[in-house]
């Protein structure tokens, strides 16, 4: 790769799969604890609710709205304070990625691209080691807005007050990343900590 020229003042990060690993699954099987539909009705059910999701993380339905519509699909019987409970529990941090956050913030701005619902930002990512690192915070629910839209990496840019041009983007999804790369990021497809790290040498960044 030809860096000649190439002058980074911010790395962009995704929150999940890229700082802490989620696992839907996990939710699930609380679920089937309390419920007396079967297994391939839950799963149908989050299937056909998957609109819901996106309407949560858009911020165009509130937590409540959203437990509500879920117990009453799912017939759960749990309360309000269980059902975030056991949505709030999917994540798992990945320690060599929160790592590299801390060593890249004394020579560049960091910023925190995330499709994500007000309940995951609040119990998730505003708790975690690294968010007071962030110098961008640009949320779906905020930004009402979901990757891969424009929208959503613009407002990043705006709040770190840098052309594109001077930005990575690092996510798990390929296709979020070529709709930064479009914009002028330079995009890097996260793959494990490894393969990460390998990618930012040959952009001769510096941690």
């Amino acid at each position: 790769m030809n860096n000649e020229g190439v002058n980074i003042r911010a790395i962009v990060f995704d929150y999940g799969n890229v700082i802490s690993m989620f696992d839907w699954g996990l939710f699930r099987n609380k679920l089937l604890k309390k419920t007396s539909k079967k297994p391939w009705e839950i799963q149908r059910a989050f299937d056909q609710s998957k609109e819901l999701l996106k309407k949560h993380e858009l911020g165009l339905i509130s937590s409540d709205e959203f437990f509500d519509e879920m117990h009453t699909r799912l017939s759960l019987k749990m309360t309000r304070i269980e059902f975030f409970d056991a949505w709030e529990q999917i994540f798992t941090p990945i320690p060599q990625t929160r790592a590299l956050i801390k060593r890249l913030k004394g020579h560049y701005k960091i910023g925190l691209i995330s499709n994500t619902c007000e309940s995951h930002y609040e119990s998730e990512i505003c708790p975690s080691d690294v968010f007071n690192l962030f110098d961008s915070v640009s949320l779906s629910f905020e930004v009402h807005a979901l990757k891969p839209s424009a929208v959503m990496y613009q407002d990043a840019l705006n709040k770190l007050s840098l052309p594109s041009s001077e930005c990575v983007y690092i996510d798990d999804i390929e296709n979020f990343v070529e709709a930064a790369s479009e914009m002028g990021f330079y995009g890097v497809h996260y793959k494990d900590p490894q393969s990460l790290e390998r990618s930012l040498d040959e952009l001769s960044i510096q941690y």
